[in-house]
């Protein structure tokens, strides 16, 4: 009889440590995720499959979550596989993560994470409990690769405890800030070293998976546009024309947050600003609507005098130009750039 229970005990250790992976219980709804602001990414979650609870109509939100149930969330969400993959001999968890277990619960993902999403190092333990910074590291760096993309240097925003900040995670909580992925408490502080819960886990996957979301349908949108920069000759500076072009088959309505559509910045040939056209202009804050026609364009025509900012004449040398038009298409905020270089002699 206790070696029965003994059995039971290991089965619950078992299904607790695996928890996040597919339903095994086919719960349609959590008794436990009532009044929590995770409650609706969870569901989503869980309706796509992607977590489970730990028993029937359960979810333990509050529990802590481990590398290895991070990584298999992040391959549940990201749908990663290997159907394209053809091995000479089977592979196996320790292949990839010399501390895994190749009968554990978690072999496949690791497998997968090690051919797939390689962001995890090679040493990690399986049952550390993941803070809040390294979850989120690893998190940004799956985005970043399996989304492919770009490099991008970020402004850091003030984090009150950041000196509490592991610096190898530093620049990854950045980019999750700037990616709208992570933000911070009401005191600015992000709590680095705050235990990951299995609530806030799925509420920052959901985080990711709106961030595709809404990064797919401003390329798709963007498909429907082209824009182009001319230089027009004139005798009281560099002109340009900048034309945005309707590309797609249907009438579009752009609509913009005030009466500024446009803008363009000169740049010197050390990167440095010398001038904004919008620094020392005042426009209306109504929202302004236009209807591009299918196949039809608008067109802003703008003149740079070869003036900084302070309306001193610049030195000569090569100008980078990027003008820009702003506005927003179908509940998207777009914004659209081309460049030119202007060689200023006097």
């Amino acid at each position: 009889m206790k070696y029965r229970s003994r059995v039971l005990a290991l089965l619950m250790v078992v299904v607790l440590m695996g928890s996040i992976g597919f339903d095994t219980y086919g719960s349609t709804t959590f008794e436990d995720i009532d009044g929590l602001e995770e409650k609706e990414a969870i569901m989503y979650l869980h309706d796509k499959g992607y977590v489970n609870g730990v028993g029937k109509a359960l979810f333990a939100p509050n529990a802590t979550i481990t590398t290895a149930q991070a990584i298999q969330l992040m391959v549940n969400f990201m749908e990663l596989n290997l159907d394209d993959v053809r091995f000479i001999k089977a592979p196996l968890a320790t292949d990839y993560f010399e501390k895994a277990n190749n009968s554990a619960w978690y072999k496949d993902a690791f497998i997968i994470t090690g051919v797939k999403n390689p962001v995890f190092s090679s040493d990690i333990d399986p049952n550390q409990l993941m803070t809040t910074e390294a979850f989120i590291y690893h998190l940004v760096k799956t985005l970043e690769l399996q989304y492919d993309l770009p490099m991008i240097k970020v402004l850091p925003q003030s984090i009150h405890d950041d000196a509490a900040i592991n610096p190898n995670y530093s620049g990854a909580i950045q980019r999750a800030l700037y990616y709208g992925i992570v933000t911070l408490d009401s005191q600015g502080n992000m709590h680095p070293k705050l235990l990951m819960t299995r609530a806030r886990a799925a509420a920052l996957a959901k985080n990711v998976m709106d961030f595709k979301d809404a990064r797919d349908r401003s390329l798709e949108n963007a498909l429907k546009f082209e824009s182009t920069l001319e230089n027009i000759p004139r005798s009281d500076g560099y002109g340009m024309q900048f034309k945005l072009t309707n590309v797609s088959t249907k009438d579009v309505l752009l609509t913009y947050s005030s009466g500024q559509k446009y803008d363009y910045k000169v740049y010197n040939a050390t990167g440095k600003m010398v001038y904004q056209w919008s620094k020392d202009k005042f426009f209306t804050l109504a929202l302004v609507d236009q209807v591009v026609k299918s196949g039809t364009s608008i067109t802003f025509d703008e003149v740079w005098t070869y003036e900084d900012n302070e309306g001193l004449k610049v030195p000569e040398g090569v100008y980078k130009i990027v003008f820009e038009t702003m506005f927003y298409y179908e509940d998207e905020y777009m914004t659209l750039t081309d460049t030119v270089y202007a060689d200023y002699k006097q």
